[in-house]
């Protein structure tokens, strides 16, 4: 572990940059179709496919997530959510 940390300084910090961000663009294109309910496995979309309560549960967790409620202090916000 340590190894690899003295040799991460020698990589150059737009390829960090890179791969953070295709990390990120992979990841929210994977959870795309979660966020709107369709089934695992879907080989083409339908939108009547789509379940809206699937949206509002993913918009009220990510409200949740970055203005945390009074009463959740001492939960870190993205366990609350």
């Amino acid at each position: 572990m340590v190894e690899a940390r003295r040799l991460a300084r020698y990589v150059p910090y737009p390829v960090h940059a890179g791969y953070m961000n295709g990390s990120g663009v992979l990841i929210t294109g994977a959870m795309a179709p979660h966020l709107v309910g369709l089934p695992i496995g879907l080989s083409r979309f339908d939108p009547s496919d789509v379940h809206p309560l699937a949206l509002v549960v993913a918009l009220t967790a990510l409200w949740i997530a970055l203005r945390p409620p009074a009463w959740t202090r001492r939960i870190p916000p993205y366990l609350t959510a």
